[in-house]
């Protein structure tokens, strides 16, 4: 009965952080547990701040959490109550002026060492190819005025960036726990499956793959992956069905 009111409560005064302090100190025997994904996360974080000076019991989940949120102290500070969860190579969560920068870059020299044209290249999305063959090693690729041109843009932007990057470095808030793959099962191809796609360059098929939770820190998501399943990876659904096979799992390890 109290929890129907205190729901009813709630719904009334929802998206209201005074509707939130009214019904946290009508019903003070209830815990506050502040959760979001993505955006949501963000938002959850940032309302989590807001709220637990007046609550310091509140404690907040961010799944898929932005990767440049808060500064490193507040962050740090806020490990006690907080917990960003990230799955896998997740790209949300390694967003931020820093992974943009050298992904830019990365980007930028890798084309300068392109040793074919890039229709060739893209060869390599369905079919595999030495990649000395398709590129110069680092640092041996030969001059020409495109590479001085990239060259002298990489430098301006660094130093551009520099300054700006020590003073705006955000990351990740809070304890972090990453959902690492530990394994590759066997691929199940779909009825009328490619070669290509048995190789992952599609979504016809789905892997089964082992993930493990794992404590870590911010500084694990300094760089985004190009992957596969960047963008995957950060959908609701594959957080939620993650996330219920690990519980399961622990389920079945404390059954023991």
């Amino acid at each position: 009965m109290r929890e129907s009111r205190a729901s009813a409560s709630f719904g009334s005064d929802r998206g209201s952080v005074d509707g939130t302090y009214r019904v946290a100190q009508a019903y003070p025997h209830y815990g506050l547990t502040v959760v979001g994904h993505s955006l949501g996360a963000g938002t959850a974080v940032i309302l989590s701040l807001l709220l637990h000076a007046e609550y310091p019991t509140l404690s907040c989940c961010g799944f898929g959490t932005p990767g440049s949120l808060l500064d490193r102290k507040t962050a740090s500070e806020s490990g006690n109550w907080l917990t960003s969860v990230v799955l896998d190579n997740d790209i949300i969560s390694r967003l931020g002026l820093g992974t943009l920068n050298h992904l830019r870059e990365e980007v930028l020299r890798s084309i300068t060492r392109a040793k074919l044209n890039k229709t060739y290249i893209m060869r390599t999305l369905v079919e595999e190819l030495d990649a000395d063959d398709v590129m110069y090693p680092a640092g041996e690729e030969p001059s020409s005025e495109f590479k001085n041109a990239v060259d002298s843009f990489l430098e301006h932007m660094r130093r551009k960036n520099e300054s700006a990057g020590k003073l705006h470095e955000l990351v990740l808030p809070g304890r972090v726990i990453a959902l690492v793959k530990t394994s590759w099962g066997q691929m199940h191809q779909m009825r009328g499956c490619c070669e290509s796609c048995f190789r992952g360059v599609c979504c016809c098929c789905r892997s089964k793959k082992a993930y493990v939770a794992q404590e870590t820190t911010g500084d694990a998501f300094s760089e985004i992956v190009v992957s596969s399943s960047m963008a995957l990876d950060h959908f609701p659904d594959r957080y939620a069905e993650e996330l219920q096979t690990l519980s399961r799992k622990w389920e079945e390890v404390t059954r023991r």
